[in-house]
């Protein structure tokens, strides 16, 4: 059981190759702006960064604020 928090910052970074290749991630994008329509966070950003990653990787970095009393039951 999560503990329920008041605000926070959520910051989530990962090569933009994951998100299109990795079968578990590929709903995660959608999952987060579903969290916002629900009320439970507001995005803050979303960047793609070229080069984050030596290699010539761009690099995702997503960054969501808490809405006070956003909350839902977790397993």
């Amino acid at each position: 059981m999560c503990q329920k928090t008041i605000g926070g910052i959520f910051v989530n970074t990962m090569t933009e190759y994951y998100l299109e290749s990795v079968e578990a991630l590929r709903d995660l994008e959608p999952t987060m702006e579903r969290m916002e329509e629900e009320g439970l966070w507001d995005r803050v950003s979303r960047v793609s960064e070229p080069n984050m990653i030596a290699g010539n990787v761009t690099g995702v970095i997503h960054t969501y604020r808490k809405r006070e009393g956003g909350s839902r039951a977790m397993p």
